[in-house]
């Protein structure tokens, strides 16, 4: 229960990544899996995107295979990015492209990822943001 507190205050911003990295490490949830490889390349991946895109980043999700478990070792990893102003898709994916392919070709797992507005996120317009709004977890 406690991890998903924390995961919930991270997901809002009301906790830092690295607080929360903390707190999850001494409050582990039996219930979740904790520290996969997995996580640990989105919270990274998170971690660079906030780097680049500062306060206009509002939230990293990972949703498909990898953040329900059922993935296999060819699948990519899913991210939304939540931007907060966003303007422009396509500019945005420019944006991220060189920061995306480097984890790619570092960790060996093709990452994709969709840049989407507060309320883009908020109220989806397709099945697949529906799904991952529902699946979706948050890891920065």
């Amino acid at each position: 229960m406690a991890r998903r507190a924390i995961e919930w205050l991270r997901g809002e911003g009301l906790v830092a990544d690295d607080a929360a990295d903390r707190a999850i490490a001494v409050h582990p949830d039996p219930e979740l899996a904790t520290g996969s490889s997995d996580e640990q390349l989105a919270r990274r991946v998170a971690r660079e995107l906030r780097e680049l895109y500062g306060a206009r980043l509002k939230q990293v999700v990972l949703f498909g295979s990898r953040a329900r478990g059922d993935a296999d070792p060819d699948s990519d990893m899913d991210l939304i990015v939540v931007l907060d102003p966003m303007d422009d898709r396509w500019a945005e994916h420019d944006r991220m492209d060189e920061l995306l392919w480097r984890e790619t070709l570092e960790s060996g797992i093709v990452i994709s990822a969709i840049p989407l507005s507060v309320s883009d996120l908020a109220e989806p317009k397709t099945m697949a943001l529906m799904q991952a709004r529902v699946e979706g977890r948050a890891v920065g």
